[in-house]
């Protein structure tokens, strides 16, 4: 009798489970409060796979993003799922019990343009393409814990000017301290070579060294100098140093 019990229990476990891995994820989104960040549209397929026509988060849209779980992470009391849409790909994991959200293995490549809310204020607007490449990303309770990152800046250029000033990159990796940034040119127009490192105590430092070449549009010249400070001929330099504001600092952990 104890063995039919215990028989009927597990498959009534079972079924409950797949009820809720086959429920349409439009019902279970329905039944949560989205943070004013986050924006979902056009959500189809249930818990276990399917297609978000379009997110948002902080202004930063995706398109077409298909999402698929994988199973094997519960055994480690994790959530996991493999994303793919028009911009990239990747791996999210989520934590429940530590509240941790993990990024791995992430390429995404995103216009300049779509980035144009974050650019009004600029008096000089970037355009070109962004190529982001997450080795790893950790955030615990909301709070940035570890970044192993790089950015190119893909055919980078200046709204309005036909002038094409090539690539760069921008390292990030996490030290014992904190982070070091690294920025450099990909044999592009701008000779560039700069480090930086910011500190757990919001302290950061940034030393950029820029070379021009002979004959450099004027205008690109004059968006120079709102930046840098010329140093001799064809050479510009960049240092920054102080701390970083609360409201930023309080959304990073080390």
């Amino acid at each position: 009798m104890r063995q039919r019990l215990g028989l009927g229990a597990f498959f009534l476990l079972c079924f409950c489970v797949a009820l809720m891995l086959n429920m349409p994820v439009s019902h279970v989104l329905g039944q949560i409060e989205m943070p004013d960040n986050i924006a979902i549209s056009g959500v189809k397929g249930t818990l276990f796979d399917g297609n978000i026509n379009r997110l948002v988060v902080n202004r930063v849209q995706v398109d077409d993003l298909n999402y698929s779980f994988r199973a094997e992470c519960l055994l480690g009391l994790e959530v996991c799922y493999d994303l793919a849409a028009d911009q990239g790909q990747g791996r999210v994991i989520a934590g429940p019990i530590d509240q941790s959200i993990e990024l791995d293995g992430f390429e995404i490549n995103y216009p300049l343009e779509n980035l144009a809310a974050f650019a009004d204020k600029m008096l000089i607007r970037p355009s070109g393409e962004l190529q982001v490449f997450i080795n790893h990303l950790n955030m615990r309770q909301q709070k940035l814990s570890q970044l192993d990152a790089r950015v190119i800046w893909k055919q980078g250029g200046i709204v309005g000017e036909p002038i094409e000033l090539g690539d760069y990159e921008l390292r990030i990796t996490p030290t014992s301290q904190g982070y070091q940034f690294a920025l450099k040119d990909l044999d592009a127009l701008l000779t560039v070579d700069g480090k930086g490192q910011l500190k757990a105590n919001g302290q950061y430092t940034a030393n950029i060294n820029i070379q021009t070449q002979p004959g450099l549009n004027q205008s690109i010249k004059s968006a120079l100098e709102f930046v840098a400070k010329k140093n001799g001929l064809n050479r510009y330099d960049i240092r920054r140093n102080g701390n970083l504001p609360n409201q930023v600092l309080n959304h990073l952990s080390f």
